[in-house]
């Protein structure tokens, strides 16, 4: 709730502290090889230290638990899954982002303005939510849909105003009450 405020010879000494738990973690890991070790980068092993409030034999059980997840499952392979899905012609169109590769940086260039992508998506932009205006957005969307499917009233959760109606019970109808005795 309250944060203290550190001076610089503080956190660096923070900053050394946790470097050492990172080296601790590594050697209580042992020697890692292949993928394994590909995965366990430094900035890893620190995210896993942060997620377990810098306990170290947590995060190893963390770890462990999560390289043996990635030795069975093998996600960095799950890309070949695709193609038994969809057909030849659309896997040929397929292709897979990822943020440090520049041929995949100018795809995305390609497909998105980034003038007009919100900044969590990295874009430019930058959006504020308003919960009421988005409702009121939801609510003429849900007329549009209703229209465009031949509903003949509102849907059943607006009343027209953008806001949510007061729930109502259907009765029962008589044949299945009579059913039911």
């Amino acid at each position: 709730m309250f944060r203290r405020k550190l001076c610089p010879t503080s956190q660096a000494n923070d900053s050394a502290s946790r470097d050492t738990k990172v080296s601790e973690l590594r050697a209580a890991l042992g020697p890692l090889c292949g993928r394994s070790l590909q995965f366990c980068t430094d900035p890893c092993l620190r995210r896993y230290l942060e997620a377990r409030n810098w306990k170290l034999d947590k995060a190893k059980k963390m770890l462990e638990d999560t390289l043996k997840w990635r030795s069975t499952y093998k996600p960095e392979e799950i890309r070949w899954v695709v193609k038994y899905f969809i057909d030849a012609k659309t896997f040929a169109k397929i292709k897979f982002v990822y943020p440090n590769n520049k041929e995949s940086t100018e795809l995305m260039k390609i497909f998105f303005d980034a003038e007009n992508l919100p900044r969590e998506f990295g874009g430019k932009a930058t959006l504020n939510y308003d919960h009421e205006e988005f409702s009121k957005l939801m609510a003429k969307e849900d007329v549009k849909t209703a229209k465009f499917w031949g509903f003949d009233d509102l849907p059943s959760h607006t009343n027209g105003s953008g806001r949510s109606k007061a729930a109502q019970v259907t009765p029962v109808p008589v044949s299945v009450a009579s059913a039911a005795s």
